[in-house]
Protein backbone atom coordinates (compact mmCIF):
# COMPACT_ATOMS: atom_id res chain seq x y z
CA UNK A 1 0.00 0.00 0.00
CA UNK A 2 1.31 3.27 -0.54
CA UNK A 3 2.04 4.86 2.44
CA UNK A 4 0.16 8.98 3.06
CA UNK A 5 2.55 12.21 3.24
CA UNK A 6 3.79 12.01 6.54
CA UNK A 7 2.14 15.04 9.03
CA UNK A 8 3.55 17.54 11.13
CA UNK A 9 2.37 19.11 14.66
CA UNK A 10 3.25 22.88 15.55
CA UNK A 11 5.18 23.14 18.56
CA UNK A 12 3.35 23.39 21.70
CA UNK A 13 4.44 27.34 22.62
CA UNK A 14 6.54 29.70 21.86
CA UNK A 15 9.25 28.76 24.66
CA UNK A 16 8.97 25.18 22.83
CA UNK A 17 12.03 23.68 20.13
CA UNK A 18 10.96 24.31 16.54
CA UNK A 19 9.57 21.55 14.21
CA UNK A 20 11.98 20.44 11.19
CA UNK A 21 9.95 20.05 8.25
CA UNK A 22 11.17 18.24 5.39
CA UNK A 23 11.76 19.86 2.03
CA UNK A 24 10.74 18.64 -1.40
CA UNK A 25 7.79 16.22 -0.53
CA UNK A 26 4.26 16.36 0.11
CA UNK A 27 3.42 16.80 3.64
CA UNK A 28 0.21 17.32 6.04
CA UNK A 29 0.04 20.11 8.45
CA UNK A 30 -1.87 19.99 11.61
CA UNK A 31 -3.70 23.62 12.09
CA UNK A 32 -2.59 25.16 15.29
CA UNK A 33 -4.50 24.79 18.80
CA UNK A 34 -7.06 27.65 19.33
CA UNK A 35 -5.21 30.98 21.05
CA UNK A 36 -1.74 30.25 19.08
CA UNK A 37 0.05 31.04 15.84
CA UNK A 38 2.00 28.53 14.16
CA UNK A 39 3.87 29.33 11.23
CA UNK A 40 5.67 27.48 8.45
CA UNK A 41 8.70 29.42 7.44
CA UNK A 42 12.21 28.96 5.16
CA UNK A 43 15.24 29.75 7.63
CA UNK A 44 18.04 30.78 5.99
CA UNK A 45 20.90 30.13 8.51
CA UNK A 46 23.92 32.65 8.77
CA UNK A 47 26.54 31.60 11.35
CA UNK A 48 28.63 34.56 10.82
CA UNK A 49 32.21 34.93 9.17
CA UNK A 50 35.77 34.61 9.60
CA UNK A 51 36.22 38.32 11.10
CA UNK A 52 33.91 37.56 13.86
CA UNK A 53 31.35 39.03 12.88
CA UNK A 54 27.67 37.63 14.34
CA UNK A 55 25.55 36.18 11.30
CA UNK A 56 21.97 36.55 11.21
CA UNK A 57 19.27 34.24 10.21
CA UNK A 58 16.83 35.05 7.80
CA UNK A 59 13.00 34.11 7.53
CA UNK A 60 10.69 33.69 5.00
CA UNK A 61 7.18 33.18 5.32
CA UNK A 62 5.67 30.23 3.64
CA UNK A 63 2.23 29.10 5.44
CA UNK A 64 0.36 29.94 8.41
CA UNK A 65 -2.28 28.51 11.02
CA UNK A 66 -4.08 30.41 13.82
CA UNK A 67 -6.39 29.45 16.32
CA UNK A 68 -7.29 26.19 15.08
CA UNK A 69 -7.86 27.55 12.28
CA UNK A 70 -7.08 25.78 8.63
CA UNK A 71 -3.07 26.57 7.13
CA UNK A 72 -3.49 29.33 4.57
CA UNK A 73 -1.07 31.12 1.85
CA UNK A 74 0.97 34.08 3.46
CA UNK A 75 3.01 36.69 1.17
CA UNK A 76 6.45 36.14 0.84
CA UNK A 77 8.81 33.68 -2.00
CA UNK A 78 5.59 31.22 -1.69
CA UNK A 79 2.19 33.12 -1.96
CA UNK A 80 2.15 32.71 -5.89
CA UNK A 81 3.06 28.16 -5.54
CA UNK A 82 2.15 26.71 -2.88
CA UNK A 83 -1.75 25.25 -2.55
CA UNK A 84 -2.83 24.08 1.05
CA UNK A 85 -5.63 21.53 0.67
CA UNK A 86 -7.46 20.69 4.17
CA UNK A 87 -9.62 17.61 4.59
CA UNK A 88 -10.66 15.74 7.50
CA UNK A 89 -9.28 12.47 8.51
CA UNK A 90 -12.18 9.61 7.26
CA UNK A 91 -10.47 7.78 11.05
CA UNK A 92 -10.53 10.15 13.49
CA UNK A 93 -11.95 13.25 12.13
CA UNK A 94 -8.46 15.14 12.55
CA UNK A 95 -8.15 18.39 10.12
CA UNK A 96 -4.81 18.08 7.70
CA UNK A 97 -3.61 20.60 5.53
CA UNK A 98 -1.86 19.02 2.26
CA UNK A 99 1.07 21.03 0.89
CA UNK A 100 3.65 20.16 -1.97
CA UNK A 101 6.73 21.66 -0.33
CA UNK A 102 9.48 22.89 -2.96
CA UNK A 103 13.28 21.81 -3.03
CA UNK A 104 15.63 24.20 -0.49
CA UNK A 105 17.79 26.38 -2.55
CA UNK A 106 21.14 25.94 -0.39
CA UNK A 107 22.43 23.35 2.28
CA UNK A 108 22.16 26.56 4.81
CA UNK A 109 17.88 26.60 4.38
CA UNK A 110 15.37 24.79 6.27
CA UNK A 111 11.84 24.85 6.60
CA UNK A 112 10.35 25.18 10.04
CA UNK A 113 7.07 25.42 12.22
CA UNK A 114 7.48 28.11 14.94
CA UNK A 115 4.76 28.95 17.56
CA UNK A 116 3.74 32.13 19.19
CA UNK A 117 1.50 32.65 21.48
CA UNK A 118 -0.17 36.21 22.40
CA UNK A 119 -2.32 37.79 24.85
CA UNK A 120 -3.91 40.61 25.23
CA UNK A 121 -5.23 42.33 28.71
CA UNK A 122 -8.91 43.46 29.35
CA UNK A 123 -8.42 46.84 28.40
CA UNK A 124 -6.89 46.46 25.31
CA UNK A 125 -9.17 43.74 23.71
CA UNK A 126 -11.83 46.42 24.30
CA UNK A 127 -9.49 49.16 22.39
CA UNK A 128 -9.32 46.23 19.30
CA UNK A 129 -12.91 46.11 19.32
CA UNK A 130 -13.63 49.38 19.25
CA UNK A 131 -10.88 50.44 17.10
CA UNK A 132 -12.61 47.45 14.24
CA UNK A 133 -16.29 48.70 14.46
CA UNK A 134 -15.78 52.68 15.24
CA UNK A 135 -13.90 55.33 13.87
CA UNK A 136 -11.75 55.46 17.03
CA UNK A 137 -12.13 54.55 20.56
CA UNK A 138 -11.81 56.88 23.53
CA UNK A 139 -11.14 56.27 27.21
CA UNK A 140 -14.72 56.59 28.36
CA UNK A 141 -16.05 53.92 25.67
CA UNK A 142 -13.29 51.46 26.55
CA UNK A 143 -13.95 52.01 30.17
CA UNK A 144 -17.60 51.47 29.98
CA UNK A 145 -16.68 47.66 29.12
CA UNK A 146 -14.00 47.02 32.04
CA UNK A 147 -16.60 46.22 34.61
CA UNK A 148 -18.29 43.46 32.82
CA UNK A 149 -17.65 39.83 33.15
CA UNK A 150 -18.67 38.84 29.58
CA UNK A 151 -16.99 40.71 27.02
CA UNK A 152 -18.39 38.61 24.37
CA UNK A 153 -22.12 39.01 25.09
CA UNK A 154 -20.90 42.68 25.96
CA UNK A 155 -20.03 43.07 22.37
CA UNK A 156 -22.78 41.24 21.44
CA UNK A 157 -25.41 43.52 23.44
CA UNK A 158 -23.35 46.87 21.90
CA UNK A 159 -23.24 46.00 18.71
CA UNK A 160 -26.95 44.93 18.56
CA UNK A 161 -27.78 48.87 20.17
CA UNK A 162 -25.73 50.47 17.82
CA UNK A 163 -27.56 48.55 14.96
CA UNK A 164 -31.01 49.00 16.15
CA UNK A 165 -31.51 51.81 18.75
CA UNK A 166 -28.66 54.15 18.72
CA UNK A 167 -29.83 56.96 15.54
CA UNK A 168 -28.41 56.74 12.34
CA UNK A 169 -25.10 59.45 11.19
CA UNK A 170 -23.17 60.06 8.38
CA UNK A 171 -19.84 60.53 8.25
CA UNK A 172 -20.34 61.93 4.75
CA UNK A 173 -23.04 64.18 6.14
CA UNK A 174 -20.48 65.49 9.01
CA UNK A 175 -18.04 66.14 6.41
CA UNK A 176 -19.30 68.04 4.01
CA UNK A 177 -21.38 70.26 6.81
CA UNK A 178 -17.90 70.86 8.01
CA UNK A 179 -15.35 71.08 4.63
CA UNK A 180 -13.16 74.15 4.95
CA UNK A 181 -11.35 74.32 1.60
CA UNK A 182 -11.13 77.96 0.03
CA UNK A 183 -12.01 78.05 -3.61
CA UNK A 184 -12.06 80.55 -6.24
CA UNK A 185 -13.53 79.32 -9.21
CA UNK A 186 -16.27 76.49 -9.60
CA UNK A 187 -15.23 72.72 -9.96
CA UNK A 188 -17.51 69.84 -10.67
CA UNK A 189 -17.38 69.00 -7.25
CA UNK A 190 -19.00 72.46 -6.00
CA UNK A 191 -18.49 76.41 -6.70
CA UNK A 192 -17.16 79.10 -4.62
CA UNK A 193 -19.16 80.82 -1.87
CA UNK A 194 -21.17 84.01 -2.89
CA UNK A 195 -20.42 87.07 -1.45
CA UNK A 196 -23.94 87.88 -0.33
CA UNK A 197 -25.30 84.37 0.60
CA UNK A 198 -25.68 83.94 4.10
CA UNK A 199 -22.16 82.49 5.85
CA UNK A 200 -19.77 83.83 3.22
CA UNK A 201 -16.48 84.71 4.54
CA UNK A 202 -14.77 87.39 4.93
CA UNK A 203 -10.82 88.23 5.64
CA UNK A 204 -8.55 91.03 6.55
CA UNK A 205 -5.40 89.81 4.55
CA UNK A 206 -4.64 90.46 1.09
CA UNK A 207 -3.54 87.02 1.03
CA UNK A 208 -3.94 82.97 0.81
CA UNK A 209 -2.61 80.01 -0.50
CA UNK A 210 -4.63 80.35 -3.48
CA UNK A 211 -2.69 83.29 -4.35
CA UNK A 212 0.55 80.83 -4.95
CA UNK A 213 1.66 81.27 -8.64
CA UNK A 214 0.51 84.74 -8.75
CA UNK A 215 1.65 88.07 -10.07
CA UNK A 216 2.22 90.74 -7.61
CA UNK A 217 2.89 94.21 -9.27
CA UNK A 218 2.80 97.54 -7.65
CA UNK A 219 2.80 101.28 -8.25
CA UNK A 220 3.68 104.16 -6.11
CA UNK A 221 0.52 105.87 -4.92
CA UNK A 222 2.56 109.22 -5.36
CA UNK A 223 3.75 108.77 -9.19
CA UNK A 224 6.91 110.17 -8.23
CA UNK A 225 7.81 108.70 -5.11
CA UNK A 226 10.06 106.25 -6.08
CA UNK A 227 13.50 106.10 -6.04
CA UNK A 228 16.23 105.68 -9.05
CA UNK A 229 15.52 102.59 -11.45
CA UNK A 230 12.20 102.10 -10.34
CA UNK A 231 13.22 100.76 -6.89
CA UNK A 232 10.63 101.27 -4.55
CA UNK A 233 11.49 103.58 -1.17
CA UNK A 234 9.60 103.55 2.13
CA UNK A 235 6.54 105.13 0.40
CA UNK A 236 2.97 103.80 0.21
CA UNK A 237 2.19 102.04 -2.98
CA UNK A 238 -0.90 100.06 -4.17
CA UNK A 239 -0.64 96.81 -4.89
CA UNK A 240 -2.08 94.16 -7.65
CA UNK A 241 -2.81 90.46 -8.21
CA UNK A 242 -2.46 89.45 -11.78
CA UNK A 243 -3.74 92.82 -12.54
CA UNK A 244 -6.20 92.75 -9.94
CA UNK A 245 -6.21 95.56 -6.97
CA UNK A 246 -5.85 93.85 -3.84
CA UNK A 247 -4.46 95.88 -1.25
CA UNK A 248 -2.84 99.99 -0.61
CA UNK A 249 0.26 99.31 1.81
CA UNK A 250 2.44 102.36 3.34
CA UNK A 251 5.90 100.42 2.91
CA UNK A 252 6.97 97.41 0.86
CA UNK A 253 10.59 95.75 1.72
CA UNK A 254 12.14 92.80 1.48
CA UNK A 255 13.59 91.37 4.81
CA UNK A 256 16.72 90.12 3.21
CA UNK A 257 19.22 93.17 3.37
CA UNK A 258 20.25 93.67 -0.88
CA UNK A 259 16.94 92.49 -1.92
CA UNK A 260 15.25 95.70 -3.28
CA UNK A 261 11.20 96.24 -5.17
CA UNK A 262 11.95 97.17 -8.84
CA UNK A 263 8.54 98.43 -10.12
CA UNK A 264 9.39 97.51 -13.97
CA UNK A 265 8.66 93.73 -13.13
CA UNK A 266 6.24 91.68 -11.26
CA UNK A 267 7.22 89.10 -8.86
CA UNK A 268 5.44 85.62 -8.56
CA UNK A 269 3.83 84.25 -5.28
CA UNK A 270 6.22 81.31 -3.85
CA UNK A 271 4.82 80.71 -0.97
CA UNK A 272 1.46 81.42 1.42
CA UNK A 273 1.80 82.20 4.63
CA UNK A 274 4.52 84.90 4.58
CA UNK A 275 4.31 86.08 1.16
CA UNK A 276 7.55 84.75 -0.37
CA UNK A 277 8.22 86.04 -3.82
CA UNK A 278 10.27 85.04 -6.44
CA UNK A 279 13.16 87.21 -7.44
CA UNK A 280 15.05 87.84 -10.97
CA UNK A 281 17.55 85.58 -9.71
CA UNK A 282 14.90 82.79 -9.28
CA UNK A 283 15.34 82.59 -5.83
CA UNK A 284 12.73 83.39 -3.31
CA UNK A 285 12.43 85.82 -0.57
CA UNK A 286 9.95 86.87 2.07
CA UNK A 287 8.60 90.32 2.48
CA UNK A 288 9.29 91.65 5.79
CA UNK A 289 6.12 92.10 7.98
CA UNK A 290 5.14 88.92 5.81
CA UNK A 291 1.14 89.13 4.93
CA UNK A 292 -0.56 92.43 5.07
CA UNK A 293 -4.28 93.71 5.85
CA UNK A 294 -6.58 95.04 3.24
CA UNK A 295 -6.89 98.86 2.89
CA UNK A 296 -8.60 100.96 0.35
CA UNK A 297 -9.11 104.92 0.17
CA UNK A 298 -11.34 106.73 -1.82
CA UNK A 299 -8.42 107.67 -4.14
CA UNK A 300 -7.49 104.53 -4.92
CA UNK A 301 -11.43 103.71 -5.45
CA UNK A 302 -12.59 106.35 -7.62
CA UNK A 303 -9.62 105.51 -9.88
CA UNK A 304 -10.47 101.53 -10.33
CA UNK A 305 -12.33 100.23 -12.67
CA UNK A 306 -14.39 97.42 -12.20
CA UNK A 307 -13.93 97.57 -8.48
CA UNK A 308 -16.68 95.61 -6.85
CA UNK A 309 -17.23 96.86 -2.95
CA UNK A 310 -20.10 95.48 -1.24
CA UNK A 311 -21.82 97.41 2.12
CA UNK A 312 -21.01 94.98 4.69
CA UNK A 313 -22.92 94.69 8.64
CA UNK A 314 -21.28 96.38 11.01
CA UNK A 315 -18.66 94.21 13.52
CA UNK A 316 -20.09 95.01 16.59
CA UNK A 317 -23.84 93.42 15.91
CA UNK A 318 -24.73 89.88 14.99
CA UNK A 319 -24.83 90.11 11.86
CA UNK A 320 -21.09 89.99 11.15
CA UNK A 321 -19.11 87.20 13.79
CA UNK A 322 -15.35 86.30 14.06
CA UNK A 323 -14.68 82.64 12.75
CA UNK A 324 -11.45 80.41 14.16
CA UNK A 325 -9.37 82.03 10.66
CA UNK A 326 -9.07 85.03 11.51
CA UNK A 327 -12.12 86.39 9.44
CA UNK A 328 -15.45 87.14 10.14
CA UNK A 329 -18.79 85.21 8.70
CA UNK A 330 -21.70 87.22 7.50
CA UNK A 331 -24.76 85.69 9.66
CA UNK A 332 -27.32 86.94 7.42
CA UNK A 333 -27.95 87.28 3.48
CA UNK A 334 -27.36 90.92 1.51
CA UNK A 335 -30.42 91.11 -0.65
CA UNK A 336 -30.60 95.00 -1.30
CA UNK A 337 -27.64 95.74 -2.92
CA UNK A 338 -27.62 96.10 -6.61
CA UNK A 339 -23.83 95.02 -6.44
CA UNK A 340 -24.75 91.50 -5.45
CA UNK A 341 -26.28 90.65 -8.88
CA UNK A 342 -23.16 91.18 -11.09
CA UNK A 343 -20.83 88.94 -9.12
CA UNK A 344 -20.92 85.28 -10.75
CA UNK A 345 -21.83 82.21 -8.81
CA UNK A 346 -19.05 80.57 -10.29
CA UNK A 347 -16.36 82.40 -8.80
CA UNK A 348 -13.98 85.59 -10.59
CA UNK A 349 -10.29 85.76 -10.39
CA UNK A 350 -10.99 89.57 -9.39
CA UNK A 351 -11.77 90.01 -5.49
CA UNK A 352 -14.73 91.15 -4.05
CA UNK A 353 -14.29 93.89 -1.24
CA UNK A 354 -16.81 94.72 1.65
CA UNK A 355 -17.26 97.93 3.15
CA UNK A 356 -17.61 98.13 7.34
CA UNK A 357 -19.07 101.16 8.20
CA UNK A 358 -16.89 103.71 9.96
CA UNK A 359 -17.92 103.99 13.76
CA UNK A 360 -16.61 107.79 13.72
CA UNK A 361 -14.98 110.51 10.45
CA UNK A 362 -12.25 108.54 10.12
CA UNK A 363 -11.79 105.57 7.11
CA UNK A 364 -13.63 102.98 6.43
CA UNK A 365 -12.84 98.86 7.39
CA UNK A 366 -12.23 97.11 4.17
CA UNK A 367 -12.11 93.31 4.11
CA UNK A 368 -11.56 90.73 1.09
CA UNK A 369 -14.33 88.00 0.57
CA UNK A 370 -12.74 84.40 0.99
CA UNK A 371 -13.89 82.29 -1.38
CA UNK A 372 -14.83 78.77 0.56
CA UNK A 373 -16.20 75.61 -1.37
CA UNK A 374 -19.66 75.11 -1.28
CA UNK A 375 -20.82 71.40 -1.92
CA UNK A 376 -23.70 70.87 -4.38
CA UNK A 377 -26.47 69.34 -3.39
CA UNK A 378 -28.48 67.11 -5.11
CA UNK A 379 -30.79 64.84 -3.65
CA UNK A 380 -34.51 63.86 -3.76
CA UNK A 381 -35.61 66.28 -0.77
CA UNK A 382 -33.23 68.95 -2.57
CA UNK A 383 -33.03 68.80 -5.82
CA UNK A 384 -30.59 71.31 -7.99
CA UNK A 385 -33.54 72.57 -10.50
CA UNK A 386 -31.36 71.60 -13.63
CA UNK A 387 -30.04 68.39 -12.33
CA UNK A 388 -26.38 70.29 -12.14
CA UNK A 389 -26.08 71.48 -15.38
CA UNK A 390 -25.25 74.95 -15.05
CA UNK A 391 -22.77 73.63 -12.72
CA UNK A 392 -21.56 71.26 -15.35
CA UNK A 393 -21.40 73.97 -17.58
CA UNK A 394 -19.33 76.65 -15.57
CA UNK A 395 -16.78 74.24 -15.21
Amino acid sequence: PIEPPPHYTCPPSFESAPVFVRPNLTIRLVPSDPGLLCTLVRVTFSLGDPDGNVGRNALAPVGRSYNGREWERVAGPYEGTLRYNCTRSSVDSLLLCEVALPPLESDEQEFLLLTYNHTLSKRNTVARFLQQTTFGPTKTEIDSFLGVDDLDLSFAEWLHDQIYDVPRTSHREFWRRRIRQRLDVARPVGRPSHPCERHSRWREMAFTELDVGKIITMKPLIASAHGEGGQVGNVPYILYVDGSLRTVVDSFRFAEYGYYVDLSHGYEICEMPGLILKQPDGSCREVLGGNMPVKLNDDVIDTTPGIVIVDLPSLDGDAMRGDDMNGWVLATELTDQDQCQGIPTSGSAAPVFGRIPSSDDGDSLYLVHDPFLVIMDNTLSSPIGDGGGALVKST
